[in-house]
This record gives structure tokens, C-alpha cells and sequence, in this order.
């Protein structure tokens, strides 16, 4: 038998022999085992953090690429551009990144066809400004541009109609026209403006 005192740090347990056998004594664990499983483990994660790590960049990229296509947006689209909103992707890190995004234009209602050309001409522009439109980003110029052009024909017609209206003036001087005559034209100009230009109304586009 071994005897210890109460102090010592016991690291071997003394065994009684069984008959015919011998002690044999039993090592307790010291964490040793442990030690060895780090370093694998350590292995184990710098081998994922490599495999993860093109994936990494790919997020990276894209967030900067989205960032920069929407800040053109909103730059160009000016007083009409709304706040810029963006959707998300979790990376194999854990982190969220930026992989979509969205500008609103907003062209408010107004009866002038000159002040909504103006306003459709700045959407056509928000809308081609990223260096690579997206295909909604060409749909929406498309669009603006086809509206322009109404617009324009509206505004020319308008035109015409004040100079026609103009020319009745003078030619009718002062002469007494019983309601047939350029008060009367006046009237039925300012009938038609109303009804050609009173369908603007108030835009909300995404690009």
C-alpha cells in the first residue's frame, strides 16, 4: 500500500492487486486529449474560411456595384428621387450585405405639359445614369420617353392654337364679335387644354 498525505497532488491511484494479477496503476486525465482536438478543429475552420472566401468577395463586389447604381439613380433623379432602399444577403460569415436595391421617382401632378416634360426628361436621364441599366432601368426610360413624346405633341398643339388664337385677335381688331369671335375661340382653346392636359397626374416610379 501507498500512503499520501492529504496535500500531495494525486496523480496515481494505487491499486490492490487481485490474486494472480498484477497492480496496475490508473492514470487520470490531464486535458491532454482535449489539446489534441484543437488543432484539428482550428484546421476544420481554416479550411471552410478559405472555401468561403470567393463567395466573400462575390457579396463584397456586389454590395459595391448596387450601392453605386442606386447613388446614380438618386443623383441624377434630383428633386424627384426618393430615399434609396436596399435588400439583403447573409453571407457564410454571418454578416448581411447588400445585394438589391431601389430608388422611387416621384414627378408630382401639374397641368403644365412643359413642366412634365421637363420632369420625364429628368426620369428618362435617372433612369439610363448606372454605367449598366438593368432591364426595369431601360423599361422605365422606354416608358418615360413614349410619354415625352405625347407630351411634346401636346405642347405643340398648344402652341398652334395660341398662334391661331393671336392672329383672330388682330385681324378682328376691336370690331364688336357677339360672342362668335376671339373671346369665343379663347373660350374653346382654354376647354381644350383643360381636357387634353388635365390627365397628368402624379407619378410614382421604381428604377
Amino acid at each position: 500500500m501507498v500512503f499520501l498525505n492529504r496535500g500531495d497532488p494525486m496523480r496515481i491511484n494505487p491499486v490492490r492487486p487481485v490474486y494472480g494479477v498484477p497492480a496496475v496503476p490508473k492514470v487520470q486525465k490531464t486535458g491532454q486529449e482535449g489539446s489534441v482536438q484543437k488543432p484539428f478543429e482550428a484546421e476544420v475552420r481554416r479550411k471552410e474560411e478559405e472555401r468561403n472566401q470567393p463567395i466573400i468577395r462575390e457579396l463584397i463586389n456586389r454590395e459595391k456595384e448596387v450601392i453605386a447604381h442606386e447613388q446614380a439613380h438618386k443623383s441624377v433623379g434630383g428633386q424627384y428621387a426618393g430615399a434609396m432602399t436596399y435588400s439583403y444577403t447573409i453571407g457564410p460569415d454571418g454578416r448581411r450585405y447588400i445585394s438589391g436595391g431601389e430608388v422611387a421617382i416621384n414627378i408630382p401632378a401639374t397641368d403644365d405639359p412643359e413642366q412634365m416634360e421637363q420632369a420625364l426628361e429628368r426620369v428618362k436621364q435617372a433612369a439610363l445614369a448606372p454605367a449598366n441599366p438593368s432591364p426595369q432601368d431601360q423599361a422605365v426610360a422606354a416608358s418615360a420617353a413614349a410619354r415625352q413624346q405625347q407630351v411634346r405633341a401636346e405642347i405643340a398643339k398648344m402652341r398652334v392654337d395660341e398662334a391661331i388664337g393671336k392672329q383672330g385677335v388682330e385681324a378682328n381688331g376691336s370690331q364688336e364679335t357677339g360672342g362668335q369671335g376671339p373671346q369665343a375661340d379663347q373660350g374653346l382653346e382654354t376647354t381644350d387644354h383643360q381636357e387634353t392636359h388635365g390627365d397628368h397626374g402624379y407619378l410614382d416610379i421604381i428604377i
